[in-house]
């Protein structure tokens, strides 16, 4: 549920996955900072938009509006070199937005030290469309293997900087 302008999601808390032959999303326990961070397996799986796994979150909403959705993922290099981690996110049934994270993966590099350190990149979709006050679906929709979701914050307008972003806003 929204608190103070944020929806804030623990990946591993979704409400519906949907698989596709031969592979899928799955839950990696006690990995990253939220517990429990999702990846696409097997690392080999084909994805095309056709047959794209994804998992579905329920969240709901007061404020709406435009908003942004700040994806943590967890450091890791892209398996096909020059394309970036790719993810995607759709809310109810409007158009998969894709998020690409196209730098920053040279060992060497400072940007790749901090993310280590950190164990976090971050990559911000904005969602296309304003959402309107009340439920609603978020899908996280695979685009390539390799990439790890760590946390998803939707932003209404009340995310405030912070290390490790606001905690998870569920309901009791």
């Amino acid at each position: 549920v929204e608190a103070g302008g944020v929806v804030a999601l623990h990946p591993d808390g979704y409400a519906a996955r949907a698989d596709r032959p031969g592979g899928g999303w799955r839950v990696v326990p006690g990995l990253g900072r939220t517990g429990g961070a999702v990846t696409v397996w097997p690392s080999t799986l084909v994805i095309t938009p056709e047959v794209a796994p994804r998992l579905s979150y329920r969240f709901h909403t007061t404020t709406g509006g435009a908003a942004a959705a700040h994806v943590r993922l967890l450091p890791t290099h892209p398996l096909t070199p020059g394309r970036g981690l790719r993810v995607a996110l759709a809310v109810d049934d409007g158009p998969a937005v894709e998020g690409v994270l196209t730098e920053g993966f040279d060992p060497r590099s400072d940007a790749w030290k901090q993310r280590v350190l950190a164990n976090a990149a971050d990559l911000v979709i904005p969602l296309p469309d304003p959402v309107v006050p009340g439920w609603h679906q978020l899908h996280l929709v695979a685009v390539d293997a390799g990439v790890v979701v760590d946390k998803i914050v939707l932003d209404f307008g009340g995310l405030a900087p912070s290390y490790d972003g606001p905690a998870e806003t569920r309901l009791p």
